[in-house]
This record gives structure tokens, C-alpha cells and sequence, in this order.
């Protein structure tokens, strides 16, 4: 994420012949000039990682709706508007892929963009991890259980005793 934001600061201070900065992209500021950034920031982010519109507004602190305000903002371009957007486009496209080039950069990049959905997938895992964990525990106790009450019966016979607990065990495993 931060090279993208790095790219667009770079190829928007060239265009548009203002400052831009990282800090100006996550700021409130209405200047032309931010809100372009900002906007084609948001457009990059979606096209070139996998983050969620969540995880980009994040990033710029607002929300997902208006990061797809923004990308609608970036397709609906006319005019000036638009030569403005492409050209800056066209600067941040190189730099990125002068970036994915370097085989450690496109590892941390990936890395970058999937690490908004490690936490979701650790909370997943431990969850179904816990269900396992507790159907295991139901079928050792019934198992255990099983064999308990079917070693104390005092029948005469321990061929009937050891089919009827290969039956029961048969159903608890299933």
C-alpha cells in the first residue's frame, strides 16, 4: 500500500506541478489536486492488490463507499479531467511495475495486500479449530464411555460383549 501511495504522490506532484504528499492522500483536504490523488490512489489500490474497498478507505481514513465514490469518479472522468487522470495513471503504472519487477517487491506486495485478510483468517481458523477440537472430545467421551459400560457387564459370553461394542463403536465413529 505504501508504494502504491509513494507512486501516485510522485506521478501527481509531477502532473499537476503541486506537492503532493502521502499525508495530504489520507487527509480530509478538498484541494483539486489532493482529491485527484486521492482518487487515483484509491483506483490503483484496486487494481493492482486485492484489498477490499474497506481496507483502502481505511487506508486514507474514510469509508468504502467513498472509495467507490472515488472510482466512480476516476471512470466518469471527461475531458481535461480525464487527460489529467491518465497521465497520471500512465506515470504511477510505470513506477509500479518497476516495482513488481523486483521479485522481493511483488513477495512484500502480495504480502501487504493479503495482511488486511491475515486477522479474518486467524479468527476463522481458530474457530473451526475449536469446533474440531469439541466434536473430537463428544466421540472420545462416548467412546470411552462405550467401552466403560460394556467391559462391566457380566454376561457370559465375550464374543456377544465385543460385537455389541463394535456395533456401538462402529455408530460413534461413523
Amino acid at each position: 500500500m505504501k508504494e502504491v501511495m509513494t507512486a501516485v504522490c510522485r506521478a501527481g506532484s509531477k502532473v499537476l506541478n503541486y506537492e503532493v504528499t502521502p499525508a495530504h492522500i489520507m487527509s480530509k483536504g478538498r484541494r483539486r489536486e489532493i482529491t485527484t490523488c486521492r482518487k487515483i490512489y484509491s483506483h490503483m489500490m484496486r487494481k493492482h492488490t486485492k484489498s477490499t474497498l474497506q481496507a483502502i478507505g481505511e487506508s486514507i481514513n474514510c469509508d468504502h463507499a467513498t472509495v467507490l465514490h472515488h472510482l466512480r469518479g476516476v471512470e466518469d472522468a471527461v475531458n481535461q479531467e480525464r487527460k489529467t487522470f491518465d497521465a497520471i495513471m500512465q506515470l504511477c503504472e510505470e513506477d509500479i511495475k518497476g516495482f513488481a519487477s523486483n521479485d522481493d517487491a511483488v513477495k512484500r506486495w502480495r504480502y501487504l495486500s493479503l495482511l488486511d485478510r491475515v486477522d479474518e483468517a486467524e479468527e476463522v481458523i481458530e474457530a473451526r479449530i475449536k469446533d474440531v477440537e469439541a466434536a473430537c472430545q463428544k466421540k472420545v467421551d462416548a467412546l470411552t464411555s462405550a467401552v466403560n459400560r460394556h467391559t462391566s457387564i457380566n454376561a457370559g459370553c465375550p464374543g456377544f460383549i465385543r460385537e455389541k461394542l463394535r456395533k456401538e463403536v462402529s455408530e460413534i465413529v461413523g
